[in-house]
Parts: C-alpha cells; sequence; structure tokens
C-alpha cells in the first residue's frame, strides 16, 4: 500500500511542500524513528505522540478499545 506526505524542500527563500510516495511501512519506520529521536531529550514526547494520534484518529482510537475489551474478556493480561 502507498501512501503520501508532504515534506518541505527549500527553494531558495522559500519552502514548499512536495508530496512524497512512500509505503506505508516506510512512513511508520520514519514515525518511529523520529519519535525514538526527539524522545531521548523529551522523554514525555511518546505520551504526547499517543494522546495526538488518538485524537486525530478516532477510528484508531476505538479499533484500539475494541481490541482491548476483546483481550480482557478472553483473560489477556497484557489489555491494560
Amino acid at each position: 500500500m502507498l501512501c503520501y506526505y508532504g515534506v518541505a524542500q527549500s527553494t531558495g527563500d522559500r519552502k514548499k511542500r512536495v508530496m512524497t510516495r512512500v509505503s506505508v511501512d516506510e512512513l511508520l519506520y520514519d514515525v518511529q524513528e523520529w519519535l525514538n529521536d526527539i524522545s531521548k531529550e523529551e522523554p514525555k514526547r511518546k505520551s504526547w505522540f499517543e494522546m495526538e494520534l488518538l485524537d486525530k484518529f478516532p477510528l484508531f482510537a476505538e479499533w484500539i478499545k475494541k481490541r482491548n475489551q476483546a483481550k480482557t474478556k478472553s483473560g489477556d493480561r497484557r489489555a491494560a
């Protein structure tokens, strides 16, 4: 699966957003790498990222909730 995300490129005195085609796996890897880098100096950024992600993607938040409820019903202690 491919997706697009914007990358700022400097073009002289201005920056323009260029849409770059990447796979979802590449994008997720970039996000993970970025989060690891910034959390070295600001460990609370991981919690911030999780809250922002769940806020910006309500369908994902709903899926997490349902998954955790299913794990709780099946006795999986890692659901909490």
